[in-house]
């Protein structure tokens, strides 16, 4: 299928269920993130990225149009990369700098096709992270802030796309398991995580009530600051703590008004730190 020194491989399946595959190449002296699918009667493969420099950990899922996304890990700054097959060439973006070595990254693609991963962060304090992308935007969330935890993980999306993850803890030696809540329509308040939201940690804070809601969000003394609404339908909204004319808000405490679409409506308080 291919030839050269191998450091990681992935596989998944397509609607055929020919098998599509992620993997790392290096001849002593290049470095390759390189991709291979099996066509019916012969392997076809691409090259992703190449480099001098190290890069490891492949991982690969298919999308609903069989697209191949795959993440991998660059060095020298040790960049968390996206890339997908736009059906004419690669894509290909940073998620993240975590600036030293993590054994590896966890993708999943939701119902939207949109990718989550899952990795750990050396620099950060060696503690595992989840990103999502929406609306063309990464929100990075610190999932477990523990030192030496998630240097290696799994990732998987429920019937509801939440992330369900298990993971490392080095230093206690034990398997851990974690698993996003959603809530329901009947809890008292909306759900706001993180809170408190800290745009230097965190790119984007996230509401959760219920699918079509929108979202105010206001003052203590009332002044409306941004409204909101669920495009995607999920129950789920994010916000970069920019007001209505992009200016970043400054501290302090902000009211969060959800509205359901049989306009129940829901608060809830958020604290801001700069």
């Amino acid at each position: 299928m291919d030839s050269g020194s191998s450091g990681g491989i992935w596989i998944d399946l397509d609607s055929n269920d020919y098998p599509h595959m992620s993997y790392h190449v290096s001849d002593g002296i290049n470095q390759a993130i390189k991709y291979a699918e099996w066509t019916g009667s012969t392997w076809s493969t691409k090259t992703v990225e190449s480099m001098t420099n190290n890069m490891y950990s492949p991982s690969i899922v298919l999308d609903s149009n069989d697209l191949p996304h795959i993440t991998y890990i660059k060095a020298p700054g040790l960049d968390i990369k996206y890339a997908y097959w736009t059906g004419s060439g690669w894509s290909v973006e940073t998620i993240d700098t975590i600036g030293d070595a993590s054994s590896c990254i966890s993708l999943a693609l939701d119902k939207n096709q949109n990718p989550h991963v899952c990795y750990n962060h050396w620099n950060g304090g060696k503690n595992l992270r989840y990103a999502q992308k929406k609306n063309g935007y990464w929100n990075i969330q610190i999932v477990d802030s523990n030192e030496w935890v998630g240097k290696y993980n799994s990732l998987t999306l429920d019937s509801k796309d939440c992330a369900h993850i298990s993971y490392s803890e080095e230093i206690k030696e034990t398997l851990k398991y974690t698993k996003w809540v959603l809530p329901n329509t009947l809890l008292p308040s909306i759900c706001i995580y993180p809170n408190p939201f800290v745009p230097s940690e965190n790119s984007q804070v996230t509401f959760r009530l219920t699918a079509d809601m929108k979202v105010e969000i206001y003052t203590l003394s009332a002044e409306i600051v941004k409204e909101l609404t669920d495009e995607d339908g999920d129950g789920q909204i994010e916000w970069d703590g920019r007001n209505s004319t992009g200016q970043n808000v400054a501290s302090g405490v902000y009211i969060v008004l959800a509205i359901t679409p049989n306009n129940e409506k829901k608060t809830g308080k958020l604290a801001i730190i700069r």
